[in-house]
C-alpha cells in the first residue's frame, strides 16, 4: 500500500461506491439470516414431530450447534451418519491373515458364491455387503464419484483401474443382510501398509468382528502379535472362526486345535468355533460344517448387544459433537477476547510508538527554526541601523523678549530602508533559501507522519492476518470481511487526524514564503515611519519628545507582526499546538473506531457465552440419556 493513499483526495469519490456496496452486503447478510431462521425453524420442527428420542437428541444437536456458526462438512456428515445408524443394519466387520479364507466364508454366509476368492487384487479393497433388492455392485473411487458396475467387475478389474477405487458396496438380497452389514477387509498382513489402517478405523466402527485363522495354522506368533495389538480391546465383541477344519483327519484333530486356539488367544474373543466354509457351500455337508455356530453367535450376542449399545454409541458421537464445538467455542470466544483487547489498546499503543520515533523533536524543531530564522532577520536589520549626525533650528526667546533661532547638531539614528530590502529580498539571500528549507520541512512533517501512520496501518494488517488465522481454526464463520472492515475503519481513523494536520501544514507552509516580502516591507515601513515621526516631534520641541532610537526588541516585535509570529507560535509551540491536537483529533477517532466494534464484540461474546451454556445443559441432557433407559 501506498502511503499517499491514506489522504488522496480521490479516496472521497469512492464513499458513494462504498455505500452501494454495503448495501448489497447488507442485504447479502439478511438474505442469508432469513435462510438461518428458515433452517433454525426447520430443525425446530424437526425436534417437535420427532417420535424417535435418539432422533430427537441427533436433532437438539444439530439445533444447538447452529446457533452461532454453520455446522462444519464434518459435522455434517457425521450427524447425517448417526441418523442412518438408527435404522441401519448392524456392521459385522470380517478379518484376518491375508489368505484366511474371508471371500469364500463370506459366500458361505450368504448362501451364494459372489465374492471373488484366492489371492485376487479386489480381496485388497474393503467391500461392504448389504441389503439390496436385487444383485448389484457400486464402486466408489477416490475421487468421490461413484458408479454401478456388474458383479463380473469383482473378478476381471485389473491393478491399474483397482489404484483408483476406494471402497465397493455390493447389494444382495439375501435375508440375513436385513439385520447384518458386512465388511470384507483387507486384513492386516497383505502387503499393502495401507490395508491396516483401514482396517483398524474399521474396527472401531464395527458392531462385531468375525477373527478368521486357519485351522491348523492357528496360533502363530505373528498372528498373536496381530491380535493383541489390534483385537484384544475389541473382546466382547469378537469370534475367533478357525476355518478349513475339513482338512483335518477327525473329530480328535480338531478339538485338539480348538483347545490350543482358546489357551493361546485367552482373552481375546467371547467365543472360538471350527467350520468349513467350503462345506458351508455344499447343502448336503453344510451341518457338518458347523456355520450355524457363526450364525448362532451373530443372533444371540452381537445382534442384542449391539441393538442395546446403539443409543449408547449414538449419545457418546453426540457428546464428542458437542464437547468438540464447546471446546472450538471457548477457543472461538478467547481469540475475540484477544481482539477486543488489541483494539482498546490501539490509543495506548499509537502513543508508545510515536515515542520511539524522532517526530516529536521533528515537530519541535520548527519553531526553534522559525524563530531562529525571524531572530536573524531583526539582528540583519538591527546591524543596518546607520548614525548620522544633523543640524536643525529652533526658536528661542531671549529675556527681552526677543526670538532668535538656535542651531543644534543632534546624532540620530537612520534606517537604510530600501538598501535593506533589496538585501533581504534578494533571491541569494540566505535567510530566503533558510526559509524556503524551513518550508519544506513543514510541509514534509506531514508526510513524515503519514508514513508513521501507513507503518501502523501495516502492523495492523499483519496482527489482524495472525489473528485471522488463529481464529479459522475455531469458527465455521468467515471472518475475513470483518477483518477488511476493521482494517478500512482503522485507515479512515487515521486520515481523518492525518488531514486535519496536513492541511494546517500546508497552510503555515504557504503563508511562510507568500508573505516574505510583504513582511519585510511592513516591518522596514513601520520602524522608519516610527524614527521619522519620533524626529520631527523632538525638531519641534526637544525637550518635550526625544528621539526615537529602535532597540533589537523593538525591530524583533515588528518582524513578528510581519511574520504572524502569534499563528506560528499558537501552532508550532504552544500548549495547542498542532501535533498535540493532532494526537488529541487521532486518540478521538480511534477512540469512536474502538467503541464501535467494542459493542459488535461484546456481543459477539455475549451470544457465545449463551452458546457455551446451551452446549453445556445439552451436554448434560446427554449425559443422563434417561430417555433412551
Amino acid at each position: 500500500m501506498n502511503p499517499t493513499n491514506l489522504t488522496n483526495p480521490k479516496n472521497q469519490s469512492t464513499q458513494t461506491t462504498d455505500n452501494a456496496k454495503n448495501r448489497a452486503q447488507n442485504a447479502q447478510s439478511a438474505q442469508l439470516l432469513y435462510a438461518d431462521t428458515l433452517l433454525e425453524d426447520f430443525i425446530k420442527e424437526c425436534i417437535a414431530h420427532s417420535q424417535n428420542p435418539l432422533e430427537n437428541h441427533i436433532n437438539q444437536t444439530k439445533y444447538i450447534l447452529t446457533q452461532t456458526a454453520a455446522l462444519s462438512q464434518s459435522a455434517k456428515h457425521t450427524l447425517n451418519e448417526l441418523v442412518s445408524l438408527i435404522d441401519s443394519p448392524i456392521k459385522i466387520a470380517v478379518i484376518g491373515q491375508f489368505s484366511s479364507g474371508k471371500s469364500t466364508f463370506l459366500n458361505a454366509i450368504l448362501g451364494q458364491k459372489i465374492l471373488p476368492s484366492g489371492i485376487t487384487p479386489v480381496t485388497a479393497k474393503v467391500c461392504e455387503i448389504c441389503y439390496g433388492q436385487t444383485l448389484g455392485l457400486e464402486v466408489f473411487f477416490a475421487n468421490n464419484t461413484t458408479t454401478l458396475m456388474p458383479l463380473e467387475f469383482l473378478n476381471n478389474t485389473n491393478k491399474q483401474t483397482l489404484a483408483k477405487i476406494s471402497h465397493f458396496k455390493l447389494y444382495a438380497p439375501v435375508e440375513i443382510l436385513r439385520s447384518i452389514t458386512f465388511l470384507d477387509t483387507p486384513g492386516f498382513n497383505s502387503q499393502n501398509e495401507s490395508d491396516t489402517k483401514t482396517t483398524n478405523e474399521i474396527l472401531k466402527q464395527a458392531d462385531g468382528i468375525i477373527w478368521l485363522s486357519l485351522i491348523d495354522n492357528v496360533g502363530k506368533n505373528s498372528e498373536k502379535e496381530i491380535l493383541h495389538s489390534h483385537i484384544q480391546k475389541y473382546a466382547t465383541k469378537s469370534i475367533c472362526v478357525l476355518n478349513q477344519k475339513d482338512r483335518l483327519k477327525n473329530e480328535d484333530e480338531i478339538q485338539t486345535s480348538l483347545k490350543y486356539a482358546n489357551e493361546a488367544f485367552s482373552g481375546l474373543f467371547s467365543h472360538i468355533v471350527a467350520i468349513s466354509a467350503k462345506q458351508a457351500q455344499d447343502h448336503a455337508r453344510k451341518a457338518e460344517s458347523n456355520i450355524q455356530a457363526v450364525l448362532d453367535f451373530l443372533y444371540t450376542q452381537i445382534i442384542p448387544n449391539a441393538s442395546s449399545y446403539k443409543p449408547h454409541r449414538i449419545l457418546k458421537q453426540l457428546q464428542a459433537l458437542t464437547l468438540q464445538e464447546l471446546y472450538m467455542t471457548h477457543k472461538y470466544a478467547l481469540r475475540l477476547q484477544e481482539l477486543q483487547s488489541y483494539l482498546s489498546l490501539q490509543n495506548a499503543q499509537i502513543k508508545f510508538d510515536l515515542l520511539q520515533t524522532h517526530l516529536q523533536d521533528e515537530f519541535d524543531a520548527l519553531f526553534r527554526q522559525y524563530d531562529a530564522q525571524l531572530e536573524n532577520l531583526s539582528l540583519k536589520i538591527f546591524n543596518a541601523l546607520r548614525e548620522q549626525e544633523i543640524e536643525f533650528s529652533i526658536p528661542h526667546k531671549s529675556a527681552f523678549g526677543l526670538t532668535k533661532l538656535h542651531t543644534l547638531k543632534q546624532t540620530i539614528t537612520t534606517l537604510p530602508k530600501d538598501e535593506i530590502l533589496s538585501l533581504l529580498t534578494h533571491n541569494e539571500n540566505q535567510t530566503i533559501r533558510d526559509l524556503r528549507k524551513l518550508r519544506f520541512q513543514i510541509s514534509n512533517f506531514g508526510k513524515s507522519f503519514e508514513c508513521f501512520l501507513h507503518q501502523e496501518l501495516q502492523t495492523f494488517q499483519e496482527t489482524f492476518h495472525k489473528w485471522l488465522f488463529q481464529v479459522q481454526k475455531y469458527t465455521q464463520d468467515n471472518e475475513q470481511p470483518l477483518t477488511i472492515t476493521l482494517t478500512k475503519d482503522y485507515q479512515n481513523a487515521s486520515q481523518k487526524a492525518l488531514f486535519a494536520l496536513q492541511s494546517e501544514l500546508e497552510t503555515l507552509s504557504h503563508l511562510l514564503i507568500i508573505s516574505y516580502q510583504n513582511a519585510i516591507e511592513l516591518a522596514l515601513e513601520k520602524i522608519d515611519a516610527k524614527i521619522t515621526f519620533a524626529l520631527k516631534k523632538h525638531k519641534e520641541n526637544p525637550k518635550e519628545f526625544a528621539l526615537w532610537i529602535p532597540t533589537f526588541e523593538n525591530i524583533r516585535d515588528f518582524i513578528n507582526q510581519g511574520f504572524h509570529y502569534g499563528l506560528y507560535q499558537d501552532k508550532l509551540f504552544l500548549t495547542n499546538s498542532l501535533y498535540k491536537k493532532m494526537l488529541f483529533n487521532l486518540s478521538a477517532e480511534i477512540e469512536i473506531f474502538y467503541q464501535h466494534y467494542a459493542t459488535m464484540l461484546a456481543q459477539k461474546l455475549a451470544d457465545l457465552a449463551q452458546k457455551k451454556q446451551n452446549l453445556k445443559a445439552h451436554l448434560k441432557v446427554l449425559r443422563d440419556g434417561r430417555d433412551l433407559m
